[in-house]
C-alpha cells in the first residue's frame, strides 16, 4: 500500500481549521450548559439547581441535544434564536459524529482538502454565531450577579471540572 504524500502546509491548514472548530464547539457546549445553570440558579426556570450544577460540572451525562431540549422547554427563547441554536447543534453533531467518516476520501486530494477546509470553516462560523447568540441570551441574567460573584462561580466551576 502506497502512502499518500501530503504537503505539511496543507496538513497544517486542515489542522488549524479543525482544531479551531473543536474549540468553538466546546465554547458553544459550555455556553449552553452555563445558560441552563444560570437560569436554574436564578429560579428563572422550573429546573433543579442541583441537576443544572451536575450537568455543568459533568457529573451528570446529558447530550447537547438534551441540554437544548431543556432550554427550549423551560427558557423563554425566541423562535429565531431557537432555530439558530438548533441549526448549530445539528452542524455540531454532523461535524463530531459523521463529517469525516462519511467521505474520508476527501482528504486524499488537494481539491478535497480545500473543500474540507471550506466546509469546516462554514460550520465553525455558524456554531460561533449560535454561541454568540447564547451569550446575548445569557447576558441579562449574568448581570444579576456582581463581578465578584461571577468570578467566584467561574473559579468554583473550573475547580470542580
Amino acid at each position: 500500500m502506497e502512502l499518500i504524500k501530503l504537503d505539511k502546509k496543507e496538513v497544517r491548514k486542515i489542522n488549524e481549521v479543525v482544531g479551531s472548530t473543536f474549540l468553538v464547539i466546546q465554547a458553544f457546549e459550555y455556553s449552553l450548559k452555563y445558560y441552563l445553570w444560570l437560569l436554574a440558579n436564578l429560579d428563572i426556570i422550573d429546573f433543579s439547581k442541583e441537576e443544572a450544577t451536575k450537568i455543568i460540572e459533568n457529573h451528570k451525562k446529558k447530550t447537547m441535544g438534551g441540554v437544548v431540549t431543556i432550554l427550549k422547554k423551560h427558557a423563554n427563547i425566541d423562535n429565531s434564536s431557537a432555530a439558530l441554536i438548533t441549526e448549530a447543534l445539528d452542524i455540531r453533531n454532523h461535524f463530531i459524529h459523521s463529517y469525516f467518516s462519511n467521505d474520508p476520501s476527501l482528504l486524499f486530494s488537494v481539491e478535497g482538502r480545500i473543500l474540507v477546509r471550506e466546509n469546516v470553516s462554514k460550520m465553525k462560523l455558524k456554531i460561533l454565531e449560535a454561541n454568540m447568540q447564547v451569550d446575548l441570551l445569557m447576558e441579562p441574567y449574568a448581570l444579576k450577579f456582581s463581578e465578584e460573584e461571577l468570578e467566584e462561580i467561574r473559579r468554583s466551576l473550573i475547580e470542580k471540572s
